[in-house]
């Protein structure tokens, strides 16, 4: 297929001929154009002459005179030049104009250089010539489309102008130069915000300008890197200054504090000053990168370490949560998150082994544990981003500074739980829960969880025995359930035990009421018993006293009422466990009187005289001498004085009588006297502790026939490795030493003949 074209005036008048031939070797069939190119006729023109008028044009624009000729005559003029072939004269003419143009303009601007005003009138001569350039290109436009585009290297007669500029006069040495300095001192002026007032805008205008001037005639390079070098001195310069200013001061953390919000508003003005649509840009954006990271590293990066050291502890112990943050941000921008995990961690360690390692702060070292972990939850929040690796170094210091002070940690949060569930009455439910969550949180830290278990139960056992009418039993259970959830089954299976003997006792007892064989002994009297599983509940010291027949009377009703449907068993009657609701007859008003069985009994005894002395209360109640003198004590001294003691001090000695105290009155009708009850004598806390140690000596011995039994020869290092591995409490080598010593002794295990370091499993 054959098309021709040909081009008359302004229609294009076209001829298409088809042809086709078939070939069955070959399918492809070509199209061929051919455009018919029609003679251009030869006319008469003088181009000296037309030239001529086009210079004068030229030259007006350039002396910013009127024009001679309309400019749609002169664009008329050079499109008829172009279409007679001079394109390449006119192109040519007008380079030589522009370049004897811009000599003389460097003549002029050279004149300048000394002057303060250079950049005004380089600015100013930049944008002058870009306008005529724009006038000129407009005249010129035909040669542009039809010529310059195609034909010349050097492109358009925008191109050209801006080519011809940069040779003649920006890349100059002296001028480039001089502008650059200039610049850096106008931006560095700018960085010390010492622009006059009200001149700023002027000022970004013109450093605006300039810099747009070397990007578009491919300088900007030359600048950037002056302007990097430059910032690179600046921010040295401003930082040593601060620090020097830090290491002086003895306020340095509040210094601190100033520093880092310096460098992030030095930062964000950098972020701006690179922006060239912003107010106050006018720097390419492509800097951005290059002189935030010199910030970075002159600012932060080469001062990370005073800035930790001084400045860290201060922003966090002051709860500055806003300078934490912008710490963070900042060292998270030069990758060195790791030093401030690290300094976080000592911080954490510190601040906990302060709580611990002082005895003196034990009552409130759980408190202050819980308002600290607190506390680093905000950090975590609200500075630090929630970061996973900041949340497990929490848990990491944690871990270490509970543990530097064996046992007393996991008692203290044993005995928090205890008196904030005692307290629930006056706590909100929901308060309450919380507590208990934040308690899990030391909790799965400490080692020593069979101490805490040991102290749990005792406390758990008084609140079931003496405050079963004001605890919240569904609390109760969610502890235990969040410490199965915790240490498994095994570890809460006596704890739940003890709930289950309490549902069975309150059974029993209803059992007991509908058995009149037994209930019409104990007469008016409402019996309470609760029957334990002694595996389940902790050994109590027994005591033994002379019962009021009334009282002895009760507990034998009871106790053949067990017998007779659990024939085998034992009952053992936990004495100091027991407690008593007396009705008092008072002079001033009848009371109830809650108290101890060893206070029920004292008391009872003065229903036959109004005063007994010490030996004769001794002779009746036959208590032993410590219990007994609690009892008085707690009655004659204490915030109700039911009876009153002949000597003044709150000591009871043996020469000491008693008188009942007819004056006693109370606003209340209910009174509480066995408080002495639910207080941890030292001798049950000693006697706690003994118990955990004998219980882990079991344990040790355990573990040891257990891996012998496993490796049947093993060395003592070794053993002593594994052992670590298995025991979940802190043990010492001296500790294991003296349980293989004890092994051996009862030929478990024995020593290798030729090597004493060497055990061996005894079959």
């Amino acid at each position: 297929m054959k098309v021709y074209f040909l081009k008359k005036n302004n229609f294009i008048i076209s001829y298409i001929h088809f042809n086709f031939k078939i070939n069955n070797n070959n399918n492809n069939n070509n199209i061929i154009i051919f455009f018919l190119k029609k003679d251009i006729p030869t006319l008469a023109i003088n181009f000296d002459l037309e030239w001529n008028r086009l210079k004068i044009a030229m030259d007006a624009i350039f002396n910013t005179a009127p024009l001679s000729d309309s400019l749609e005559g002169l664009y008329t003029l050079c499109e008829n030049l172009c279409k007679y072939d001079y394109s390449s004269s006119l192109y040519q003419n007008i380079r030589n104009e522009l370049i004897e143009y811009l000599k003389q303009e460097f003549i002029n601007i050279s004149k300048k250089l000394d002057e303060q005003n250079f950049l005004v009138s380089l600015s100013y001569l930049w944008t002058s010539f870009c306008k005529k350039l724009i006038m000129i290109r407009s005249i010129f436009l035909y040669l542009d489309r039809t010529y310059a585009l195609r034909e010349v290297k050097a492109g358009s007669l925008w191109s050209l102008g801006l080519e011809l500029f940069k040779t003649y006069v920006a890349n100059v040495s002296n001028i480039r130069i001089k502008a650059i300095n200039e610049l850096l001192a106008l931006i560095e002026i700018d960085r010390q915000k010492k622009f006059i007032t009200g001149e700023e805008e002027n000022k970004y205008i013109l450093l605006r300008t300039i810099i747009k001037m070397f990007i578009d005639l491919n300088m900007y390079e030359d600048f950037e890197n002056a302007f990097l070098e430059a910032s690179t001195i600046f921010y040295k310069k401003e930082s040593r200054l601060y620090i020097n200013k830090i290491s002086m001061s003895t306020n340095s953390g509040q210094l601190i504090a100033e520093y880092l919000q310096s460098v992030e508003t030095y930062l964000n003005e950098e972020v701006e000053r690179c922006n060239l649509g912003c107010y106050n840009g006018y720097v390419d954006s492509v800097t951005r990168k290059s002189v935030t990271l010199i910030v970075e590293n002159e600012m932060i990066k080469s001062y990370i370490n005073i800035i930790l050291e001084k400045g860290f502890e201060y922003l966090i112990s002051s709860k500055a949560y806003n300078d934490l943050l912008r710490l963070y941000n900042l060292i998270n921008r030069v990758d060195l998150l790791e030093s401030l995990r690290i300094y976080f961690l000592n911080y954490i360690k510190k601040t906990g082994s302060f709580y611990v390692l002082d005895s003196s702060k034990d009552p409130v070292m759980v408190q202050s544990l819980l308002d600290f972990k607190k506390d680093l939850d905000d950090v975590l929040e609200q500075s630090f981003n929630n970061n996973d690796k900041f949340v497990n170094t929490v848990k990491e210091g944690f871990e270490i500074f509970i543990n530097e002070r064996q046992n007393k940690p996991a008692e203290l949060i044993s005995k928090y739980i205890d008196n904030k569930l005692r307290q629930v009455r006056s706590i909100p439910e929901e308060t309450v829960e919380q507590l208990q969550e934040r308690c899990m949180f030391l909790f799965r830290f400490i080692n020593g969880k069979d101490v805490f278990e040991a102290y749990y139960k005792k406390d758990l056992s008084k609140r079931l025995l003496l405050f079963s009418k004001s605890i919240n039993i569904e609390l109760e259970k969610s502890m235990i359930a969040k410490l199965k959830d915790e240490c498994g089954g095994g570890y809460t299976s006596k704890l739940e035990g003890m709930f289950k003997d309490m549902s069975v006792s309150k059974d029993l007892i209803n059992d007991f009421i509908k058995e009149p064989e037994y209930s019409s002994r104990i007469g008016n009297v409402s019996l309470n018993v609760n029957v334990l599983t002694s595996g389940f509940w902790p050994s109590y010291p027994q005591s033994t006293y002379n019962m009021p027949q009334e009282l002895l009377e009760c507990q034998n009703a009871f106790s053949d009422f067990y017998l007779k449907s659990h024939s085998g068993r034992v009952l053992q009657w936990q004495n100091s466990l027991g407690f008593c609701v007396l009705k008092a007859d008072f002079p001033k008003g009848a009371k109830e009187l809650i108290v101890s069985l060893a206070q029920a009994i004292i008391l009872l005894h003065f229903n036959n005289t109004d005063v007994l002395s010490y030996s004769e209360i001794e002779t009746l109640s036959q208590m032993n001498t410590k219990e007994l003198k609690k009892s008085l004590q707690s009655l004659s001294c204490g915030k109700y004085k039911v009876l009153i003691k002949n000597t003044e001090g709150k000591n009871v000695v043996e020469s000491d009588s008693f008188v009942f105290n007819k004056e006693f009155e109370s606003n209340l009708r209910v009174l509480k006297i066995n408080s002495i009850q639910a207080k941890e004598s030292l001798e049950e806390r000693k006697t706690t502790r003994e118990k955990v140690i004998k219980d882990r000596q079991y344990q040790i011995d355990a573990a040891i026939v257990r891996i012998m039994k496993a490796r049947k020869t093993i060395s003592h290092p070794i053993l002593l490795s594994e052992l670590f591995k298995q025991l979940k409490f802190s043990i010492t080598p001296q500790d294991i030493k003296i349980r293989i010593e004890s092994l051996i002794e009862r030929d478990y295990i024995k020593r290798d003949l030729s090597n004493n370091t060497i055990y061996h499993y005894v079959l």
